[in-house]
């Protein structure tokens, strides 16, 4: 079940997925703009909470994500906190099976 608490994702206008994503006081410099070294972390709490999201979607509690690249664009400036859009996509994939058993 979709915990009603979680911010959901929303369609983006051209393609993947738009995920809000809560910035906080600590996130920002003296300037109040988001640190330089915060913007990574957005991305991994917009996949985190996606992945939560999808939580009836999921085969089991062993899937997770692992992320061989990551890019950032700043599209636009991150000032002070409160909610924010981080746009979410795939540009390819691979499943991998496999199976544990004890002797």
């Amino acid at each position: 079940m979709i915990d009603a608490g979680l911010p959901q994702p929303v369609p983006a206008p051209d393609f993947g997925i738009l995920m809000p994503v809560r910035v906080y006081f600590d996130d920002l410099d003296p300037f109040g703009m988001l640190h330089n070294t915060r913007y990574s972390l957005l991305v991994e709490r917009a996949c985190s909470m996606l992945w939560e999201t999808m939580a009836e979607e999921r085969l089991g509690d062993d899937e997770f994500i692992i992320f061989k690249k990551v890019e950032i664009a700043h599209e636009a400036p991150v000032h002070g906190a409160g909610f924010y859009a981080v746009q979410l996509w795939v540009t390819s994939s691979c499943t991998v099976g496999g199976e544990a058993s004890s002797f």
